[in-house]
């Protein structure tokens, strides 16, 4: 005879079917996040690093630390629009990857065979006190920003004595300079900080006074102009009055000057 269930007995069916189904549709999702997790194991394990950046796949790319398909995709796309990248900082025109990513990277890449002297070999040389915020720009790892603040430093400082002295402007920390510093050379002549004979401060006209360490062409015309305003200076101390000028600057500069 067959038995009829009653109402509560149906809900009771019901639930238990429910958690059934759930625990089937669970053990299914939790087997295939583990597989893949092992297929991603697996393949990771499979990659010979370094990676070739002018060879590898986007697939090859994503196993690279930071980098998503996003990126692995920018990467691959950059290669195919300009070529082959001739040196590790030129990863750096890629959208999205910046300094910080690279330096994430920069032990699990490599440029294969020509990696070994890519970076001895640069086309173009700068003189690093009348490289232009034009050709700045042209350089790998350089956009406007940085290109305007190493031109702006340099009119504020003078002349740059040395490649390394990159440093000290904003935005340009040691990954940055190891990236260009072979782009760059300079001219001996052209470091006027050089000590040698003092520069008088109430006579001299702005190009001698660029010579002072720390005084570029914007700091020197502002000396000139305080000194036309206000007449000749009569100590060091008045030389803080000038816009520009302060304690540190006036420290680098005491030993040359003379009223």
């Amino acid at each position: 005879m067959k038995r009829n269930f009653s109402a509560k007995e149906m809900q009771v069916l019901g639930i238990l079917l429910f958690i059934v189904l759930l625990g089937i549709v669970v053990s299914s999702v939790s087997r295939k996040s583990v597989d893949t997790s092992t297929s991603n194991e697996q393949e990771r394990q499979s990659v010979v690093f370094p990676i070739d950046i002018n060879r590898a796949t986007a697939e090859e790319l994503i196993l690279l630390p930071g980098i998503g398909p996003v990126k692995a995709d920018a990467i691959v796309r950059e290669r195919e629009r300009v070529g082959a990248f001739s040196r590790i900082s030129d990863i750096l025109r890629v959208t999205g990857i910046g300094e910080k990513t690279l330096e994430g990277i920069a032990d699990f890449i490599t440029l294969g065979e020509s990696d070994a002297f890519s970076d001895s070999v640069v086309e173009t040389l700068f003189d690093l006190n009348r490289v232009t915020t034009e050709e700045l720009e042209t350089i790998p790892g350089i956009g406007p920003v940085k290109a305007a603040s190493i031109v702006e430093f340099r009119d504020l400082n003078g002349s740059f004595c040395s490649v390394e002295q990159l440093l000290e402007v904003t935005g340009i920390g040691e990954a940055t300079l190891k990236n260009i510093r072979s782009y760059f050379f300079v001219d001996g002549v052209e470091c006027n900080h050089s000590s040698g004979s003092r520069i008088n401060i109430n006579t001299a006209d702005r190009n001698e006074l660029t010579k002072l360490p720390g005084v570029g062409s914007v700091i020197a015309s502002a000396i000139v102009d305080h000194r036309e305003l206000y007449g000749p200076f009569v100590d060091l101390e008045d030389l803080l009055s000038v816009k520009g000028i302060g304690e540190k600057t006036l420290e680098g500069m005491k030993h040359m000057v003379e009223f």
